[in-house]
């Protein structure tokens, strides 16, 4: 089982320590994918020759024509290299992963976009009920968005998408707010259905 300290390779599927992952963003605790050592085999089958504008895959073995392959970019003498699965493999790699790992792929999203990990939404959304801030009412339709101050970045609290969506469009300025609630009120219908 992983820790804090430990991160599983999706390469070879050995839980190595963190040390042996290089590292994406240290502040943020993003680290590669996969180990030092598969990271650098990686590297080593992406420059792998390509013969009469073939190669082989390393999931299916089957060789393939070289635009079967994505390109990984140049290497420092100006060799082209392409990944080491074909197109293909390489799409259901990254589908069974997702499958597989869905709380990874949130907890990275959350610490990528708002410096939060999924324990942290979390807290909030018990400290919420699982309740928006502003209606008070859950978000059938997908989990409650992180609300952020766009100009100081600072997380605020969780709110459905309608809510999150009505405080953009209003670009978070409480003045609008204020007339939109005044607009409201001076056409709210009464009982007779006058309005005013």
């Amino acid at each position: 089982m992983e820790t804090v300290e430990q991160k599983q390779c999706i390469d070879c599927g050995k839980i190595k320590n963190i040390d042996d992952f290089r590292c994406l963003n240290k502040d943020r605790g993003y680290y590669y994918l996969f180990c030092k050592k598969c990271s650098r085999n990686r590297i080593r089958i992406s420059q792998a020759v390509v013969i009469d504008g073939k190669r082989k895959c390393t999931r299916c073995k089957q060789i393939k024509p070289i635009d079967a392959f994505n390109r990984a970019g140049k290497t420092s003498t100006g060799m082209q290299t392409y990944n080491i699965q074909c197109k293909q493999c390489a799409n259901n790699t990254k589908k069974e992963y997702r499958k597989n790992n869905p709380e990874k792929l949130v907890d990275s999203d959350l610490k990528r976009n708002y410096g939060i990990s999924l324990a942290d939404y979390e807290r909030m959304f018990k400290t919420q009920n699982g309740l928006c801030a502003i209606c008070n009412k859950p978000d059938t339709k997908r989990r409650l968005s992180v609300d952020h101050d766009h100009k100081t970045g600072k997380n605020r609290e969780l709110l459905c998408s309608l809510c999150n969506l009505t405080l953009g469009h209003l670009s978070d300025d409480p003045e609008l707010f204020d007339r939109a609630a005044a607009y409201l009120r001076r056409h709210q219908c009464s009982q007779d259905g006058n309005i005013g």
